[in-house]
């Protein structure tokens, strides 16, 4: 007779590696490989570090360096924009002018300017009207086209 063997693992449970045997044969390797890589991950960190920060005096002394003219910057506009709220008489904050602000600001026109491109145009009208009535008629069809450029501007400076 044959003694017969009862075995303690199940067929399937050999094959998908859950007995605690290969577990722990498996674990090892594991940990093995995740200590490699984890190794590999901090010497590639170190080299960055050592490449940034190389000399922390001079990067240091250059950050300071960097830090002091900007707040030099910053107090110098802070103390323009307290003249110009003292100037003015205002509380309200004064944001640091912008290259669009000055191309808006040449496309304004005050009323004084509006009055005096206005008074050029009436001015012009009348002499132009004086020359047409002592010359021939057709100074009369080129007069409107020396105006053009002028009433452009009295439109636009009115809004229309």
């Amino acid at each position: 007779m044959r003694a017969r063997c009862i075995s303690m693992t199940s067929p399937r449970r050999r094959v998908s590696g859950q007995t605690p045997l290969f577990k722990l044969e498996h674990a090892t390797l594991d940990q093995q490989q995740r200590a490699k890589i984890a190794s590999d991950e901090l010497e590639e960190l170190k080299e960055k570090r050592d490449a940034l920060w190389g000399d922390p005096y001079a990067k240091n002394q250059e950050l300071r360096s960097k830090f002091w003219e900007d707040k030099k910057k910053r107090q110098v506009l802070a103390k323009e924009v307290t003249e110009i709220q003292d100037r003015v008489g205002t509380t309200i904050p004064i944001l640091p002018e912008a290259p669009e602000d000055a191309a808006e600001a040449r496309l304004i026109l005050t009323d004084a300017t509006r009055d005096r491109v206005a008074a050029k145009v009436e001015q012009r009208k009348a002499q132009s009207s004086t020359k047409s009535t002592s010359s021939s008629g057709s100074s009369k069809s080129s007069a409107p086209l020396r105006f053009q450029g002028l009433a452009q501007e009295v439109k636009r400076a009115q809004g229309k």
